[in-house]
């Protein structure tokens, strides 16, 4: 029988708790443990993500036209323009003071080093990105379990963490739905995801995991959490030149794009296949099935 769990808060102000201060909703919700994992994890990959990428992680998206959009309808931008950070802005107050902290001249582009002389561009883009999915993933397991009033989420029902499944899934696709105990589905799945992001990284001759030149494409890219960092790594000296095929390039970038919505919708997946596996009351038992092992309740 689980037991209800009263409730602390109510969900949109822990969600934003959680999108202020990393971790400050869980710690309200009294999940202290977790709070400190997440705020010592999301800062931990923000600030080395600013510091190796010489902050210009904070205007990488600048070219898309967000930042002149939010002017442009008169809006301050000295408030709104970190909004244009993303995904960092899902990590609220630390991309506003980091951003306020920035000097720009009076065309409104950043004095900062020239981005071809940082060395560690693209892995600390990637870095300060992946923290802002992290923190995302955060505010919606806060959510979920501030509106919980059943207990399902943090009863004695729990077999399966839903907020580790997702974590899982977007390191490494896949990995959430091994951890639900659905082998087969997570191999096929983590398969699919792995080999369209590879073919596009190979079709793109390594120069689609670029932010600055491919700012829509990176946005759909990052949620293939390791997949994005290694490939970043791997490629990091690789750039744009006349001896790339610019139609392949586009095909590839088309891949890992797709591959990165591919995995958003296998991370949705895998949380789903979680309350499947904590609340069945009648599960068959199939060996190595797209379903899980489930032992049969007497």
């Amino acid at each position: 029988m689980t037991q209800t769990i009263p409730k602390k808060l109510p969900s949109w102000l822990a969600g934003i708790l959680a999108w202020l201060i990393p971790g400050l909703g869980h710690f309200v919700l009294g999940d202290r443990k977790r709070a400190l994992i997440v705020f010592g994890t999301v800062t931990t990959l923000f600030f080395s993500g600013l510091a190796l990428s010489g902050k210009w992680s904070l205007v990488a998206n600048q070219q898309m036209g967000f930042d002149i959009r939010i002017r442009g309808i008169g809006l301050s931008s000295d408030v709104l323009g970190p909004l244009a950070a993303v995904p960092e802005s899902f990590n609220g107050l630390a991309t506003i003071f980091s951003y306020g902290s920035l000097d720009f001249d009076s065309f409104g582009q950043p004095r900062l080093e020239p981005a071809v002389l940082v060395a560690g561009l693209t892995i600390g883009m990637i870095l300060s990105a992946m923290a802002g999915i992290l923190n995302l993933i955060a505010i919606a397991d806060v959510v979920l379990i501030a509106g919980d009033r059943s207990g399902r989420l943090t009863g004695p029902s729990k077999k399966r963490d839903p907020f580790f499944a997702v974590l899982l899934s977007w390191l490494l696709p896949g990995a959430g739905h091994l951890y639900a105990g659905y082998r087969t589905k997570g191999l096929f799945l983590g398969a699919l995801v792995l080999g369209t992001f590879i073919a596009g990284v190979i079709l793109g001759q390594g120069c689609d995991i670029d932010r600055q030149r491919f700012p829509y494409y990176f946005l759909a890219t990052i949620f293939l959490g390791l997949p994005t960092l290694i490939g970043g790594v791997a490629t990091e000296g690789i750039r744009v030149d006349e001896s790339v095929d610019p139609r392949l390039l586009e095909v590839g970038l088309l891949f890992v794009a797709v591959a990165g919505l591919m995995n958003l919708l296998v991370m949705i997946d895998a949380l789903n296949r979680v309350e499947v596996v904590n609340f069945a009351d009648d599960e068959i038992p199939v060996a190595d099935s797209a379903t899980p092992t489930v032992a049969r309740k007497t």
